[in-house]
């Protein structure tokens, strides 16, 4: 990924090097050294998109011709890249000619004498604070390998199982989201890989990437509508300190990439209402590769193409929609229809989700008052103060149950028999969006009271598109999903949506004077800096984080205990040469470091002792390995082996069969019967 980035930097410095000063584009920016910052700022989002893009196209054309590992030269990769880059500068330089102006998308514009007015002391405060942002979650990126749970156990395990098999066919695991989850992020980043020599410290760059692009999306929109310049600088603070946003940053999920494709939608749909086809098909595009990306998109893009659709309608031309529908279709059956015809072979399901897992996360009732207390749940989670969180959940857990008439944890609405609380964290995975969600209420509030006056300053398709697709995707999430605590991740692309605009307007009605609101900023800055240097994974006020080197580094943040265990383990696999080792782990098991570790050191490594469906479908060899690693964190409390244990520990170990035999004895937690290997191992 770091090749990708730097030639990714140089290539649109270059673009906006030579850009031909245009005022659409400069908005009263005379300054030829403003408009070239402001291009270079346009054009980011859609090249990182398009580049993403190409990675992706490059891995399933590989995988068809069956050479997906590193038998590709790295420099073919790297031309390719090199090429595809160059090539979104140039289509987006073509369409910006041929469909209209850049980014004007027929919303009043703003209030160009304010673009020459020197910045404030408070504007600057909060432009700084933005770059601080950015170069913060940068630096937390770049010191710590990948190590949130999800990236550990499917995100980034899957691509290890691609590079081994050589293939993205699915193989036996026994933690199926490795296999039917989204994968366009991971192509992105498995590519990446490839080209920075098997190295994982870049595949950050996937996640704060999208961070820069998502910010520059949000100030072009922005920019097109009349309110004041302060408020829509604080806007973009508000958005940048959002902890979810900044937490993610620098981690290997992926919600804020589908939240920035969603946004590039959003936009490229605004664009398509007065100047047509061209950017309607950009619009199908984005959609595309969100729905590729996660799938949580299924709730986002319906709702927001309905958002734009209900107020932008009369200016569709509606004679181009059915060849945008037929390359809609055709772009999501060359990139995705592979993935959803496995899906549906191995589940029956084009989603790849089984009717246990239906079950799991889907609602089991939709009744009035369970469907309330499912909102407000997934409202309230987001007011978690990091002190106060248990007190706060106390009281939202009766005020809830007492206004729905409900049980709050009410397993037909609960993932899993969790109980709900407010998350005062800062884990990436929970922590709240208390200014965010604050800014998001009082923005509607605002908007239905000035709504006179919004509409001379804002487009109404703008902000309606805007509101209602963000509302309604709110709705159909809480209708469709059980609560989780995690929800807060999920809802990421929902805040990305709404905070920008809401802040904005609140900010621009609401007090003239701006003092609450330089208050307010001082607050949001000690919350972004406070969210980066306490980040529970990456904390880089925490030297422990970021000076462990090798395989301990993964382990630095969580489970620490292991780090030792790992690294003895890992020793004696190289130095006795061992080159095929099976993995005996359940579902949530650690499995990437020992597979970023074999993908290194030329060691296969696959699952055994698979308890579910995928034990039918082949991996690598037939031959079942002598060496094996057992996970004994959770599932097994005894075992028995033969002839003996090679290292134990508390957590892993790891056993040799016996060579006559070739057999492991496993004892049963709770039927406390002996199961020969024919029942564990097909």
């Amino acid at each position: 990924m770091w090749c990708l980035f730097a030639v990714l930097v140089v290539t649109l410095c270059w673009h906006a090097y030579r850009a031909e000063p245009s005022s659409e584009i400069s908005n009263g920016e005379s300054n030829p050294s403003w408009y070239r910052l402001n291009y270079f700022l346009v054009l980011l989002p859609w090249v990182w998109a398009t580049t993403a893009l190409a990675f992706c196209v490059l891995a399933i054309v590989q995988d068809n011709l069956g050479i997906l590992n590193s038998q590709v030269p790295a420099t073919i990769i790297l031309a390719l890249m090199i090429g595809s880059i160059g090539w979104g500068g140039r289509w987006f330089n073509k369409l910006h000619k041929s469909f209209g102006r850049a980014y004007e998308v027929a919303i009043p514009a703003s209030d160009t004498s304010a673009s020459n007015k020197p910045f404030s002391a408070a504007e600057k405060v909060i432009l700084v604070f933005i770059g601080l942002m950015v170069a913060l979650t940068f630096v937390a990126g770049c010191l710590l390998p990948p190590n949130n749970w999800d990236s550990l156990t499917y995100h980034l395990s899957r691509m290890m199982f691609w590079y081994q098999h050589n293939s993205l066919e699915f193989y036996p695991t026994a933690n199926t989201r490795q296999l039917y989850q989204p994968p366009f992020a991971e192509l992105v980043g498995y590519m990446g890989w490839l080209v920075d020599g098997k190295s994982d410290r870049g595949l950050f760059l996937i996640q704060w990437l999208s961070y820069i692009s998502s910010l520059c999306v949000i100030w072009q929109l922005l920019r097109q509508t009349a309110l004041a310049r302060f408020a829509r600088i604080v806007a973009l603070g508000v958005m940048a300190s959002t902890p979810m946003f900044i937490l993610q940053a620098s981690s290997t999920q992926n919600d804020l990439l589908l939240g920035l494709l969603l946004l590039l939608m959003v936009t490229a749909l605004l664009k398509a209402s007065p100047f047509g086809w061209g950017w309607l098909l950009l619009a199908g595009l984005m959609a595309v590769l969100a729905l590729m990306t996660k799938g949580t998109a299924l709730i986002y893009v319906p709702c927001i193409v309905f958002g734009w659709f209900a107020f932008n309608w009369r200016q569709i031309k509606w004679a181009s929609l059915v060849p945008i529908k037929i390359s809609v279709l055709a772009l999501l059956t060359l990139l995705y229809g592979q993935q959803l015809y496995r899906n549906y072979q191995f589940t029956g399901h084009v989603l790849g989700v089984d009717p246990a897992e239906q079950v799991m996360y889907a609602n089991q009732t939709h009744a009035v008052g369970p469907m309330v207390n499912n909102l407000l749940r997934n409202i309230t989670m987001h007011l978690g103060v990091i002190g106060l969180d248990s007190l706060i959940s106390k009281v939202l857990t009766l005020g809830i149950g007492t206004l729905t008439n409900t049980d709050v944890n009410d397993p037909a609405i609960t993932f899993q028999k969790q109980t709900f609380a407010t998350q005062g964290t800062t884990h990436e995975d929970t922590a709240s969006n208390l200014i965010g969600m604050v800014f998001i209420i009082t923005g509607g509030i605002t908007a239905i009271r000035y709504r006179k006056a919004l509409q001379a300053l804002v487009d109404p398709r703008l902000s309606s598109s805007v509101w209602l697709g963000g509302i309604l995707s709110l709705f159909l999430f809480c209708f469709v999903f059980k609560w989780q605590p995690w929800h807060s991740r999920l809802h990421l692309p929902f805040f990305m949506f709404l905070v920008p605009l809401s802040t904005a307007v609140t900010v621009h009605f609401l007090d003239n004077r701006k003092v609450v609101w330089q208050i307010l900023c001082c607050l949001c800055v000690g919350i972004g800096l406070w969210f980066v240097l306490k980040n529970d994974r990456r904390q880089l006020g925490n030297p422990k984080h970021w000076q462990a080197n090798g395989i301990q580094a993964y382990y630095a943040a969580n489970n620490e205990g292991m780090a030792p265990e790992v690294d003895r383990l890992t020793r004696y696999l190289k130095e006795e040469r061992i080159n095929h080792v099976g993995l005996f782990m359940e579902g949530d098991g650690w499995d990437y470091p020992f597979l970023q570790f074999g993908a290194e050191h030329h060691i296969l490594m696959t699952n055994v002792a698979v308890g579910n469906a995928t034990k039918s479908l082949r991996q690598g060899p037939d031959q079942i390995p002598e060496n094996i690693i057992l996970d004994l964190c959770r599932q097994w409390d005894t075992l028995a082996m033969r002839p003996f244990k090679v290292l134990d520990g508390q957590h892993f170990w790891l056993i040799k069969d016996t060579p006559d035999r070739k057999a492991m004895v496993l004892l049963d937690r709770e039927e406390n019967k002996r199961r020969t290997k024919d029942r564990l191992i097909p």
